[in-house]
């Protein structure tokens, strides 16, 4: 198995570990990691979606910029609680949560069709 996921779906099923991996196994593990991999760049998404619609980023100095992104990040998804402890917000599991799902759907959607191309005409892969 080459793909983690889908081995991890294709043993979870019961089925050989030898055996070929079936499409429907290969497209859930397919999806399982651009939702995990979706929630993981939210970050780097969100910071990115700030940077080029900030005026003060977009005639900053880079080292303003890496500031400026610092504290917009922790702004939107970091908050002190009464006895002074640092917690996420709810903003931060609802970004992660929309972002995991967009890119999930998205990139599944891509990869399926990348593979029924590969399916119908075999001699593009090569």
């Amino acid at each position: 198995c080459s793909d983690p996921l889908a081995c991890t779906l294709q043993w979870m099923s019961g089925a050989d570990a030898a055996s070929t991996i079936s499409p429907g196994i290969t497209m859930c593990g397919d999806f399982l990691a651009s939702l995990l991999f979706g929630g993981l760049s939210m970050p780097l998404n969100q910071m990115f979606n700030f940077q080029v619609t900030s005026a003060a980023c977009l005639t900053s100095t880079p080292a303003k910029r890496a500031a400026l992104a610092v504290r917009f990040l922790k702004s939107q998804y970091l908050m002190k609680t009464a006895r002074g402890s640092v917690r996420l917000q709810q903003t931060m599991l609802r970004d992660v949560w929309l972002r995991s799902l967009y890119v999930g759907c998205l990139f599944c959607c891509f990869s399926s069709m990348e593979r029924l191309a590969f399916h119908i005409q075999p001699s593009w892969i090569q």
